[in-house]
């Protein structure tokens, strides 16, 4: 648990942290609806506000499955807003704390992320996400490969 302490000595990131390095990507999603857990293994590089991920989907039957994935991340105040790539707002990061969250809604859908960045450059992405066609979690831990 964080307490106020703790999110005040946090050193604020910015964009430019995340950016020229190249991130490893293990995620893991449960699906309540299907009752199904998928794994993910790829990487991701954040440049010129662009951020593009590449990797292995592994469905529960073992079914193997190339992803790509692009977002935009634009710095604003003490933050992140990152963008769909067709350029549709998604939500907000707030850097100014080690743990943060976010919600996007998508009709029914409500999707929230809470973000952990206390063990950086090893940083976590939680989504939650529940609504009438949708019930599941998706955990993405990112640590920076070292060239």
């Amino acid at each position: 648990m964080t307490t106020e302490i703790e999110e005040t000595l946090f050193s604020s990131k910015t964009l430019i942290d995340f950016e020229g390095r190249i991130w490893n990507i293990e995620r893991v999603i449960i699906d309540h609806k299907q009752s199904t857990k998928t794994v993910y293994g790829g990487r991701c590089e954040i440049s010129s506000g662009k951020y593009f991920e590449t990797g292995e989907l592994i469905l529960a039957d073992g079914q193997k499955m190339l992803s790509t994935r692009t977002y935009y991340w634009k710095s604003v105040g003490q933050g992140i807003d990152s963008y769909f790539d067709d350029g549709s707002f998604f939500h907000s990061i707030n850097l100014t704390c080690s743990r943060s969250i976010a919600h996007h809604f998508c009709a029914d859908d409500e999707y929230e992320v809470r973000y952990d960045f206390s063990k950086w450059p090893l940083w976590v992405a939680k989504w939650c996400v529940r609504g009438p066609r949708k019930d599941y979690e998706m955990y993405s831990y990112y640590s920076e490969i070292l060239i």
